[in-house]
């Protein structure tokens, strides 16, 4: 008797997401880790591709059930963690710290790219910035001068959206000094308050 293997796939895929939910929601599986999963869902393409690879072998059964799994406990999360959202990005283990500040003229270009993090810019009347920044592995890199503020993510990186460690940025910038500001960030949560700020241009990019 050849058995159909998609069919196969599919119930097991929502039965083991049905369980996962309950779960989540009856507290047996912490809601943070269930949110915190969706960080490695490259998993799903492997085993799913794997499942590919063996559906002509005698071990299609299990790989097809092995996918189920995967599939259904990681579309379990995303159910139950709708409500609160998800982590996608970062390990939350910001324990470091570096500060830096000076003062711009009346024009300056500023440059934020962040990976794998939070980003609060704030404003203040007068000419000072300052850039207080906590961050776990690599350091980020500020660069300043007379008329510009770099601050750059260094070594801390991330592969659509999943990373191994997070940095958390507190940007003031002054009121008094027209600024070109650049931002980009990827697999973090930005907030600009740019109250009673002059921007010459203001650039924005975000992914995941």
């Amino acid at each position: 008797m050849r058995m159909n293997t998609g069919l196969v796939f599919w119930g097991v895929t929502l039965i083991t997401a049905g369980v996962v939910a309950l779960a989540v929601q009856a507290g047996a599986i912490d809601q943070e880790s269930a949110q915190q999963a969706w960080r490695f869902w490259p998993i799903i393409i492997i085993v799913i591709g794997l499942a590919v690879i063996a559906a002509r072998t005698q071990f299609a059964l299990i790989a097809t059930i092995v996918a189920g799994l995967v599939v259904g406990g990681m579309a379990g999360t995303l159910v139950a963690g709708l409500p609160g959202g998800f982590s996608f990005g970062c390990v939350d283990n910001a324990d470091q710290t570096v500060s830096e500040d000076g003062s711009f003229g009346s024009d300056a270009a500023v440059d934020l790219n962040l990976n794998c993090g939070e980003l609060n810019v704030t404003t203040a009347a007068g000419s000072d910035w300052s850039v207080d920044a906590r961050y776990s592995g690599d350091a980020p890199e500020i660069e300043s001068a007379a008329a510009s503020l770099r601050v750059d993510s260094g070594g801390n990186s991330s592969l659509f959206g999943a990373g191994d460690a997070d940095q958390i940025w507190d940007v003031l910038l002054p009121t008094e000094t027209t600024i070109e500001l650049s931002v980009e960030v990827n697999a973090s949560s930005s907030h600009l308050a740019l109250d009673d700020s002059t921007l010459s241009r203001l650039s924005v990019g975000a992914e995941a």
